[in-house]
């Protein structure tokens, strides 16, 4: 039929970087869960990898949703998934925690105004879960071409803050957990690039103003290196949105020489 024809037809588009969108594959619980058994919507063991202070995993992936909804203004392909892990074939009851872990991110999703879909996979971890989820969600021409992920955390603590210069057995526990988080994170970028997708690292999540906002100002875009125009694209889809409508793009660059031909 006619949709099925232009699907296939939007499969066999040529790529090139005058038709590029982003299409988001949303990863709102990575990586806040990174070792426990349980789900990735912040009910693991904080000990393990979890952030469960206060909500905390829950509060900044709603954050990273509204950094969706104001990419794509509420329109346009995202694809939103969440990681339960367990053993889909043995384990008694996953189902029923997969349709809620479904339905609760559902309605994440409409709170946020994310026109999108929500998908859960089931895994036997979550390292394993992410990874399938940027290999294998989509399809065709509707398959995410970029991955938007929040900065690694764990107990409100970036992975890369300064430790004090004494160690004991609670900061050795902290530093692993740090290092645990940047493997999580060069892996999670290596597979993006395999799988020939963007990646999209939002720092300051909590400083990123909400979509009920307005602000005014300047948005600045450092283009150090030649990206394809990625940043560009991000920052005018950003202007795009009411929230940042009152803003002006600055692009800040850096020439070599006075006689850099790329000027």
């Amino acid at each position: 039929d006619l949709a099925t024809a232009a699907m296939l037809d939007l499969a066999h588009e040529r790529r090139h970087s005058s038709n590029w969108r982003p299409q988001l594959l949303c990863l709102p619980s990575w990586p806040m869960n990174t070792g426990s058994k349980g789900t990735s919507t912040g009910k693991s063991d904080a000990g393990a990898g979890g952030w469960d202070e206060a909500g905390g995993a829950d509060a900044a992936g709603d954050m990273l949703l509204g950094v969706a909804s104001q990419l794509k203004k509420g329109r346009g392909l995202c694809v939103v998934a969440e990681v339960v892990e367990g053993d889909l074939a043995r384990e008694r009851g996953l189902s029923t925690r997969v349709g809620a872990t479904r339905h609760a991110l559902e309605a994440r999703l409409e709170d946020a105004n994310v026109r999108g879909f929500a998908h859960v996979v089931v895994a036997p971890s979550y390292r394993a879960g992410k990874s399938f989820a940027i290999q294998a969600l989509g399809f065709g021409g509707l398959e995410p071409n970029t991955v938007l992920l929040g900065w690694p955390r764990r107990n409100a603590m970036d992975f890369d803050e300064d430790e004090a210069e004494e160690v004991d057995e609670e900061d050795e526990e902290a530093q692993e957990a740090k290092d645990e988080a940047a493997r999580v994170l060069v892996e999670t970028v290596c597979e993006c690039t395999a799988s020939e997708k963007a990646v999209l690292l939002c720092l300051g999540l909590e400083a990123f103003p909400s979509s009920e906002a307005r602000v005014e100002g300047f948005v600045d875009v450092w283009w150090v290196v030649h990206d394809g125009g990625l940043l560009l694209m991000i920052a005018h889809l950003l202007l795009r949105h009411k929230t940042w409508a009152g803003c002006k793009l600055r692009v800040h660059t850096v020439l070599q020489s006075a006689q850099d031909p790329a000027a």
